[in-house]
């Protein structure tokens, strides 16, 4: 189990899930993905996806770049396919289209951020940002939607859990 909490300045343990208390209106698109999210939803090399980029605000401040793929063909004439607000949640239409959620991979990178995402998250300078990219995977290992998750790197700590089977301990 992992999670995203926000470091507290004071002794207390970090808080749990920034909560966001707003979204900024998403932009959609129809086009071809950068290669690693072309390659993790498996499309083919002629394959589009739909983009839908979302900016998440706490306290009105930008907090989270959120940008979330769709393999084309299965989301067209969807609400993901579309610039309006999604009804209920995306997890709900991907239900609804035959594509349920089972589990989702992330892989956290850190870097230095774009100059775009320097003034989208208002970011003073020589912040590094956390990338993460995460794959939703559906019924038998299916990719259904692939997001790429960009916040600045310097209120945020990763919290690992896993359990270790009997039989590999002392």
């Amino acid at each position: 189990m992992c999670g995203w909490y926000a470091r507290s300045s004071s002794r207390s343990p970090p808080t749990c899930h920034l909560e966001t208390d707003s979204l900024r209106p998403a932009r959609c698109r129809h086009g071809h993905a950068a290669a690693d999210v072309a390659l993790a939803l498996r499309l083919p090399d002629d394959g589009t996806a739909v983009r839908r980029r979302r900016i998440l605000l706490h306290n009105s401040a930008p907090v989270e770049v959120s940008t979330s793929y769709y393999p084309a063909d299965p989301v067209a004439g969807a609400p993901l396919a579309h610039r309006s607000k999604v009804p209920k949640s995306a997890p709900a239409v991907l239900l609804r289209l035959g594509m349920p959620e089972r589990r989702f991979i992330d892989r956290v990178s850190a870097r230095q951020p774009t100059g775009e995402e320097i003034v989208l998250l208002t970011l003073p300078g020589g912040l590094p940002v956390l990338r993460q990219l995460r794959t939703i995977l559906a019924d038998d290992d299916h990719p259904v939607e692939v997001s790429v998750l960009i916040q600045g790197a310097h209120p945020y700590e990763l919290q690992y859990r896993q359990d270790v089977p009997k039989g590999l301990g002392p």
